[in-house]
């Protein structure tokens, strides 16, 4: 209430317009931030700051086409901004133009001057290969490993692990990257959405190897039965399913048959 208040005061000025929605953005309110960028916007047009912040409003708010427009404003005005053209790789890939958006990301590698070491920029280059169908997700995870380990309380980079980890199929580690993310910024509503993507994931591959499992059991292929039962266990969070999963999993080791007693073999 009180930011409406202070941009209601103050609807004719930049500045306010600026700090009230920043206040939203950080709290990762987008709906609320995208309207005072909105409002600023109106009042200034060269702003790539607010431009690049109402793309990525914009994008969690899922207006994929009004983050790409906002953001290639964001990059005709600063054209080394590399977070403005990493968001826009990211809009134009949501809307299915490939090419454009590696392009944007070839701009944020070439626009990342932030000094590590020796070897490629590993933000942009990690979140291009993340981001393309095709990529190197082995090499993506190195670096976005190497990212979050250099910075332990930064949400963003185990937002960007967790999503590395899912585009490889590793839904365990992205759970917990996430959950991690979600745990430094609980506000985040792109980092709670994937979350929840993941836990759907693993309770779907959980259920397929229980399935599995049963038909094992049926086919009295115990070993078999066993191993997807494991499988499922890992897949599942603590809880009474887990819990019963477990049960019948020692409920097959107890009952399995019994293999012949060794015999020795004299002369």
């Amino acid at each position: 209430n009180r930011l409406r208040g202070l941009a209601a005061q103050n609807s004719q000025d930049v500045a306010t317009l600026n700090s009230v929605a920043d206040a939203y953005f950080e709290m990762s309110y987008y709906k609320q931030a995208a309207q005072g960028y909105e409002q600023s916007l109106a009042l200034r047009k060269d702003q790539p700051v607010a431009l690049r912040r109402l793309g990525i409003s914009y994008y969690a708010l899922g207006r994929h086409a009004d983050a790409a427009r906002a953001l290639k404003g964001a990059t005709s005005l600063s054209k080394d901004d590399p977070t403005a053209w990493l968001w826009l790789g990211r809009s134009l890939e949501r809307l299915g133009t490939t090419t454009e958006a590696q392009d944007a990301f070839g701009e944020a590698i070439g626009s990342d001057t932030e000094d590590w070491g020796s070897g490629p920029p590993p933000v942009s280059v990690a979140a291009a290969y993340v981001a393309r169908s095709v990529g190197d997700h082995a090499i993506s995870i190195k670096w976005l490993e190497e990212l979050a380990s250099r910075h332990p309380t930064s949400a963003y980079r185990f937002f960007e692990l967790g999503l590395a980890y899912e585009k490889a199929g590793r839904y365990e580690d992205a759970l917990e990257a996430l959950g991690r993310s979600v745990w430094l910024n609980p506000l985040d509503s792109l980092a709670r959405d994937a979350l929840r993507r993941v836990t759907q994931q693993l309770a779907g591959k959980a259920r397929e190897d229980l399935g599995k499992a049963e038909d094992a059991i049926a086919k009295r292929r115990f070993p078999e039965a066993i191993q997807h039962f494991t499988n499922a266990l890992q897949s599942m969070p603590e809880g009474k399913a887990k819990q019963d999963a477990l049960l019948k999993l020692l409920q097959i080791v107890a009952n399995m048959p019994k293999p012949p007693p060794l015999t020795e073999q004299g002369d």
